[in-house]
């Protein structure tokens, strides 16, 4: 093995990679990946500190993984993924390093027994926290078949840039309210008697209480992994009043990202111009 060899990562998930890279690319700019034995993490927040992805892809669920040590590098997502964007489904990618500030990119081909190499400069990225999930005691975790919940997200963009969630007593709603229109979507729980494969194409709570959560949220930035949808079946929202919204995917069989998104603080005075509003109505009617 070269002694220059600091890490070599493989998998036969190559299209599972090149998704979740275009999905981040455009959120994303530069941000640090760390190698570990455990695996690769990479925690970054977009410009605007909105929303925050907590990437983990867990070495052992790579065909090959070997790390002499723990590395961070530095990477414009938009160089890795014009170099990761034309491979085929069918190819396996290698990540590795050899301690001369390059990552090296490698693709094998099987069927015509190709191998492409290439070296990517890296860069030098002021350090961000690398963090683990906070241990939030959250009262309510939902699981929604992920198809269904981009086309919540998807549907209610044409009425509003903001989304409201709401979960109360097994019953979930996602609004939103525009000038022009109004809309909500509603979900109930899946009976406990239904056949399992009935409740996969349903909501259904790992967690819940007798509480209300209700919470606002930019749908631009809800739809950032809009891609990973066909990378997992399901989605988990991790819900609790006045904290983050917590979105984990499922990243193929490599690992999970979780997407992290501030809630929304409503202006005071314009939700009581509003509230007033709604009240003179009432009274007209």
């Amino acid at each position: 093995m070269n002694s220059n060899l600091i890490f070599r990562v493989k998998t036969i998930q190559s299209r599972v990679i090149k998704i979740l890279i275009e999905s981040l690319k455009d959120l994303l700019y530069e941000v640090n990946f760390i190698f570990s034995k455990e695996g690769i993490k990479m925690n970054a927040c977009n410009t605007s500190n909105t929303a925050t992805i907590c990437m983990d892809l867990k070495a052992e669920n790579f065909e090959e993984f070997y790390c002499k040590q723990t590395k961070k590098i530095g990477i414009s997502m938009k160089s890795l993924y014009n170099h990761i964007k034309n491979m085929s489904d069918d190819e396996t990618l290698t990540f590795f390093y050899e301690n001369d500030n390059k990552l090296g990119i490698r693709f094998e081909n099987s069927k015509d027994n190709s191998v492409a190499e290439y070296k990517l400069i890296l860069m030098e990225i002021p350090d961000s926290d690398q963090f683990d999930i906070p241990d939030f005691d959250f009262s309510i975790i939902s699981i929604i078949p992920s198809v269904k919940f981009h086309k919540i997200i998807k549907d209610l963009n044409v009425v509003h840039d903001m989304i409201e969630i709401r979960s109360v007593n097994g019953v979930m709603s996602f609004s939103g309210k525009g000038e022009q229109s109004h809309g909500q979507v509603t979900l109930m729980e899946a009976d406990d008697n239904e056949p399992e494969e009935k409740k996969k194409e349903k909501l259904v709570f790992k967690k819940k209480n007798n509480s209300i959560y209700q919470g606002r949220f930019s749908l631009k930035n809800m739809m950032i992994l809009y891609k990973c949808t066909s990378l997992c079946s399901n989605v988990e929202l991790y819900l609790e009043n006045d904290t983050p919204l917590f979105i984990k995917y499922n990243i193929g069989r490599l690992g999970h990202t979780y997407l992290i998104l501030a809630p929304v603080i409503e202006d005071v005075t314009k939700l009581e111009a509003d509230i007033q509003v709604d009240d003179e109505e009432d009274e007209e009617s």
